[in-house]
């Protein structure tokens, strides 16, 4: 079946395709304004990364002293190396 719009010969399987398109992209904006993405998660907590360094350095100080010493209590006790 064909259709006279404005002058052109349209079939009725443009007509409907034309009209599906319409109706997904109507649909398509609906969807769209419903399902956008709200952000709820809490901002991460941003690092001093020269801070953390010179707090590792410190444990691995403090470590290290402690080695001396337990080192030392071993060598006094036999068991030094």
């Amino acid at each position: 079946m064909r259709f006279t719009v404005l002058g052109a010969n349209i079939s009725a399987a443009t007509i409907a395709m034309q009209e599906a398109r319409k109706m997904h992209a109507q649909a398509h904006e609906k969807l769209n304004f419903t399902m956008r993405y709200i952000e709820t998660a809490e901002a991460e907590q941003k690092i001093d990364v020269a801070d953390a360094i010179r707090k590792l350095r410190e444990a691995e100080r403090s470590r290290d002293e402690a080695k001396a010493v337990m080192d030392r209590f071993l060598t006094e006790l036999g068991y030094g190396y």
